[in-house]
């Protein structure tokens, strides 16, 4: 969540691919911290939207769209819009487990990438 508060401070902060990874490395070893899913997916979503990798940022963005359960959709989606992401409307069903494995892939990537 650190990025969605930088994001909505409007405040400049540097990417790191350990800043995203991290958090689904917890996930994956601690599949109880469910809270995990929907809140890292936004975070997720500004970190790759900043990145300028606005497909995948999309398709997690997506993702917490189609798989509300009890977190305040529209907080999200609002803190989605300020940042510029579009949700579209056709949702295609993802795993999460596809689109965390897709992040860890272009890792590697992030870090060579200017961002603020």
């Amino acid at each position: 969540m650190v990025v969605v508060g930088h994001e909505s401070a409007g405040g400049r902060f540097h990417l790191t691919s350990a800043d995203l990874i991290a958090p689904w490395q917890w996930f994956r070893e601690d599949p109880n911290l469910t809270v995990l899913r929907h809140h890292g997916c936004v975070s997720t979503a500004l970190a790759l939207h900043r990145l300028g990798l606005d497909d995948l940022a999309q398709r997690f963005a997506a993702w917490v769209v189609r798989d509300f359960e009890a977190t305040p959709l529209e907080e999200l989606l609002h803190v989605l819009a300020t940042a510029g992401i579009n949700v579209p409307q056709e949702v295609r069903a993802e795993d999460l487990d596809t689109l965390i494995d897709e992040l860890f892939a272009v890792a590697d990537q992030i870090d060579s990438r200017p961002n603020t």
